[in-house]
């Protein structure tokens, strides 16, 4: 008689997945590794959104990265500061034009997150980029919901919240 085998697939396609409610809306993360790209969704619609494909080239892989301070209400975490170096490409579906400015934003941070391999636990955690995550293209599906609001300081509070947290699911969702 033959004893079981055991063995562990290793799925093809890392994947890691999360979901929150942000502000009672329904906020999903998924990332996926691929050997030439990574693919972060961020969807509070349920919807993949407008793809952007977020380059850094190849000149900016020697610098280290700066920390931002943070908020003082601590709010904001202290993350990476994306280089003003990277390239948004739009790959598919557009930015409603009222939010470009403000996807703009999620989409670098996002990046750099993933270009980093940032975790703000890490103690012993060096500020340089790994030229394995650095060359490789990250692909983003961001579909934010729209915020309700009565004052436009509703709306930076609200906005601010939501940015952290969906920062937060994302490096929980860390695949890099």
């Amino acid at each position: 008689m033959m004893a079981a085998a055991s063995s562990t697939i290793k799925a093809p396609i890392p994947v890691r997945q999360c979901a929150r409610m942000i502000d009672s809306i329904h906020t999903e993360v998924m990332t996926q590794g691929y050997s030439d790209r990574t693919l972060v969704l961020v969807t509070q619609t349920g919807k993949i959104g407008s793809l952007t494909q977020v380059t850094i080239p190849l000149a900016s892989f020697e610098q280290g990265f700066e920390l931002s301070s943070g908020s003082e209400n601590g709010l904001l975490p202290a993350l990476p500061v994306p280089f003003t170096s990277l390239q948004l490409i739009p790959l598919l579906s557009s930015t409603p034009p009222e939010l470009k400015a403000l996807y703009d934003v999620y989409l670098n941070q996002i990046a750099m997150l993933v270009f980093t391999g940032f975790t703000p636990d890490a103690s012993s955690h060096q500020r340089s980029c790994s030229p394995d995550r650095i060359t490789k293209p990250v692909i983003i599906g961001l579909a934010l919901a729209r915020l309700p609001s009565d004052t436009d300081q509703d709306v930076t509070d609200l906005e601010r919240a939501r940015f952290s947290a969906i920062m937060n699911m994302v490096m929980e969702c860390k695949l890099w």
